[in-house]
């Protein structure tokens, strides 16, 4: 008869192996779960949302996170009114993002780890959080942190954070519009002119009704460029680049100036037509009846009454200009106006030449005032062509500068001279942010939707590539053109 060994041990030792191996994986799976907490060595059956974890720290200070809660929302007044049964609630813009984090350190350095986080709590200003689903922000600690240590936890100490989303620091600045200063200067400039007028021609003026005379007939020149000038800019051909639609678009409507919209009606595209040559036509009944005081303030012999309608002249050639570009063409000839009609070279001779000198250039000035202020409500449509407008201004001013200095009239040379640092200042400044334009070539014909999705990435500014470009179609772009940069 054999003997068999009682099977109890082996069950016993078997269970016990088991149970160790049990204790052994629960372990492991303990330390991965801790690891995933970092964001760090997820566990394999947690999925891909684990992968999207990171290790959290605070000023690069590591810790574990347990949980949290994040306050997002907008910044509101109530505001309550007697004998109203609701309010009127007044949003006031995004509240700042609070983010509340729980969470521990743990390890034999965890007193070492404590005195870090510490160090990092009580640094100044704002620092860098890393969150595990937020990611990385730029906070500060709206509360004192609060670190718990309990005596059955061993080597854990638990911490909690209440973070405030952080900014920069902005303080309220003052500075000049470059746009208000050029109204300015240019008011001075009007101001200068009008006094050295007065001292220069007064005297002359009153020799009697030849001098006087003279001065009606340079005025008269002048009224007469103004009076064509709006002629120009009222003509129907200019005042359809206000039309919307495609129509606008074969009038070269500047991309600043009346964008493309829908197509309209027949009936009510000639209604507009009709309201357009209707504007003109009173804008040139008010620029002929301006014209004339011109001539009447000549006749006064008061150079005080002529250059406040020189003023009022050049005003009014801006206003019935729909484009602020266009008042700048217009003018521009206005500014270099001269009357060169001999006189004798007796004294009265001498009168009449200081008459005509001082009308010419109170003429002049005018005009260049009324075109600062044209292009200080201008914005052009590129870099480029604000340093063409600056430079093409610029040099108007600075050759009344000169033609002022070799006269005498200090007053208008320094106005000028300050009006013409307004206007560069300006332009300067607004084409900064303007983009510049640049020569693009394409291997074959595109159309315009390609070639603005191709330029931009953005589609919706085709419109605006027909209107820098002018194609014959947009569906057939040129090869080589010249647009927007960006």
């Amino acid at each position: 008869m054999v003997n068999v060994p009682s099977l109890a041990p082996l069950s016993a030792l078997q269970t016990y192996g088991d149970a160790s191996a049990r204790i052994s994986h629960q372990g492991s799976q303990l330390a991965q779960d801790i690891a995933g907490l970092r964001g760090s060595n997820p566990p394999a059956q947690a999925g891909a949302w684990f992968q999207t974890l990171r290790p959290a720290s605070w000023r690069g200070v590591q810790f574990f996170v347990e949980g949290g809660e994040q306050g997002f929302g907008r910044r509101q007044a109530v505001h309550d009114y007697p004998f109203r049964d609701t309010v009127w609630v007044e949003d006031l813009g995004r509240s700042a993002r609070l983010i509340r984090v729980a969470g521990f350190i743990v390890g034999d350095d965890v007193v070492a780890q404590r005195e870090r986080m510490i160090a990092a709590a009580e640094t100044a200003g704002s620092g860098t959080l890393v969150h595990p689903s937020l990611g990385e922000l730029t906070v500060s600690l709206l509360a004192p942190m609060r670190v718990r240590e309990r005596k059955e936890h061993g080597r854990v100490f638990y911490l909690e954070f209440d973070f405030v989303e952080a900014g920069r620091r902005v303080f309220p600045v003052s500075g000049d519009s470059t746009q208000a200063k050029t109204g300015m200067t240019a008011d001075a400039a009007d101001a200068a002119a009008q006094s050295d007028a007065l001292s220069g021609m007064l005297s002359s003026l009153k020799q009697g009704y030849t001098t006087v005379q003279k001065a009606v007939q340079t005025a008269s020149k002048w009224a007469q460029m103004a009076q064509g000038a709006v002629n120009d800019a009222t003509a129907l051909f200019n005042l359809d680049q206000t039309l919307p639609g495609e129509l606008g678009r074969f009038f070269v409507a500047p991309p600043s100036f009346s964008p493309l919209t829908p197509a309209t009606t027949p009936t009510a595209l000639a209604a507009q037509v009709s309201a357009l040559a209707a504007s003109g036509a009173a804008a040139r009944s008010s620029a002929t009846s301006v014209a004339a005081a011109v001539a009447t303030a000549a006749s006064s012999g008061d150079p005080s009454a002529l250059a406040d309608a020189a003023v009022a002249l050049a005003a009014q050639v801006v206003a019935a200009t729909p484009n602020p570009a266009d008042a700048i063409r217009v003018l521009a000839p206005m500014a270099a106006f001269a009357d060169t009609d001999p006189v004798p070279g007796s004294a009265i001779g001498q009168a009449l030449a200081t008459v005509r000198d001082g009308a010419s250039a109170l003429m002049r000035r005018a005009a260049l005032s009324a075109m600062a202020r044209a292009m200080a409500a201008y914005t052009p449509p590129s870099a480029t062509e604000a340093a063409v407008l600056r430079d093409r201004v610029a040099a108007l001013l600075d050759t009344e500068s000169v033609t002022a200095a070799d006269n005498g009239d200090d007053q208008s040379y320094l106005a000028l001279r300050e009006l013409r640092a307004a206007v560069v200042a300006d332009l300067t400044a607004r084409g900064a942010a303007l983009a510049p334009l640049a020569v693009f070539r394409f291997g074959a014909s595109l159309p315009a939707l390609a070639l603005a999705e191709r330029l931009y990435g953005d589609a919706g500014r085709a419109d605006e590539l027909v209107r820098e470009v002018n194609p014959p179609h947009p569906a057939f772009m040129p090869r080589e053109f010249t647009a927007l940069a960006r």
